[in-house]
């Protein structure tokens, strides 16, 4: 389930949404251990139901995203995938990742995002293209 289906389904409060969010993490196998010691973290994640602009063209195999929370949403809000080229929603992080990619944005250090519609599931790539500093 995502996040908004959380809050429809259950009628789902920010502390129990904050609360599904840490029963459903992933546990093994996170974002945060193989972005810190090698830069790059892969993980499933779910296309938008209409992952096509508005002129119909479909995803490309591999293409740049960004990730962002819906505007609309109170916090925590839905990760979303948004095309660079144009905008559009293509997809979302699932539950079980959440905190990680959190995790990873929160660091403030650049990196680059892309959507592989090529394996299933679909899988977001974040490459950190900053090293953190050494005297920090």
């Amino acid at each position: 389930m995502t996040l908004t289906e959380w809050r429809e389904r259950f009628r789902a409060s920010v502390a129990e949404v904050l609360d599904l969010l840490a029963i459903s993490r992933t546990r093994r196998g996170g974002l945060r251990r193989p972005i810190l010691e090698t830069g790059v973290a892969t993980v499933g994640v779910r296309l938008a139901e209409d992952a096509a602009d508005p002129f119909g063209i479909e995803l490309l195999a591999v293409e740049p995203v960004t990730i962002t929370p819906a505007a609309d949403e109170t916090p925590p809000a839905t990760l979303g995938l948004r095309r660079q080229s144009d905008g559009n929603l293509v997809g979302e992080v699932p539950p079980s990742a959440y905190a990680d990619v959190t995790a990873v944005l929160d660091t403030g250090l650049d990196h680059v995002a892309t959507l592989d519609t090529t394996h299933e599931p679909p899988t977001l790539t974040i490459v950190l293209t900053t090293e953190p500093d050494d005297d920090q």
